[in-house]
């Protein structure tokens, strides 16, 4: 499913967002 990686490589930055 491509949805599956893309959603993963776009909410990771922003999950990590914060951490910065």
């Amino acid at each position: 499913q491509l949805r599956s990686w893309t959603l993963s490589i776009i909410s990771y930055p922003i999950v990590q967002a914060p951490k910065i």
